[in-house]
């Protein structure tokens, strides 16, 4: 398959003149390389800017797009029962932590499976089922679809956690503050957690 490379300088540039000559070829990845980036084409192009170059390249498809969840949905529930969904979740590494309103316990199951289907990364939908408890605050959680588990391996800053949400508390939410609080970090000091 053809592709047409461009420094990274030039990448969007590149990336808007291919849309503009229809000429971008949907369905693959770019290629990221060490001096820039390799877009596929539909065809050899005749005319391209002389920052950019054609070449011959092997792409790799793009991965499933993640769907709105709501849309998904459209044809199970009634447009009532849509504006009740919550559509926002925390999200550890491939496990979805959902909350569900009482008026649509009957249907968890179902907007479980949907959850999976709308987002790639998600293998494992678990819901809220009530508050913190115990001595180390650990969520209360029940498994409605997908893989079985309450481990999590969940990336953030340049780290890779592994966290069981079934013993210990953890939100991503707060990953802006532990990124402001590792920023603020100076050589030789010691850090205090309390409370952890």
């Amino acid at each position: 398959m053809y592709g047409v490379k461009t420094s990274f300088r030039h990448a969007e540039e590149l990336k808007q003149f291919l849309l503009r000559e229809s000429a971008l070829a949907k369905g693959f990845c770019p290629v990221r390389e060490k001096d820039g980036v390799v877009f596929p084409v539909t065809a050899r192009l005749k005319k391209l800017p002389a920052w950019a170059s054609l070449v011959k390249k092997v792409f790799l498809p793009q991965a499933r797009q993640a769907k709105p969840l709501k849309e998904l949905l459209a044809g199970f529930l009634t447009q009532l029962e849509l504006n009740q969904v919550v559509s926002s979740y925390d999200l550890l590494g491939s496990i979805a932590v959902v909350q569900i309103p009482i008026a649509l316990r009957s249907k968890k199951k179902l907007i479980a499976r949907a959850l999976l289907e709308s987002n790639p990364r998600i293998k494992t939908v678990v819901e809220k089922t009530g508050g913190r408890v115990g001595k180390y605050r650990v969520q209360q959680i029940d498994f409605l679809a997908g893989v079985k588990t309450t481990l999590a391996e969940y990336r953030e800053s340049g780290c890779i956690m592994r966290v069981d949400l079934a013993r210990c508390y953890f939100s991503p939410r707060l990953s802006t503050e532990r990124l402001k609080i590792a920023k603020s970090v100076r050589a030789c000091e010691n850090v205090l957690v309390l409370f952890a």
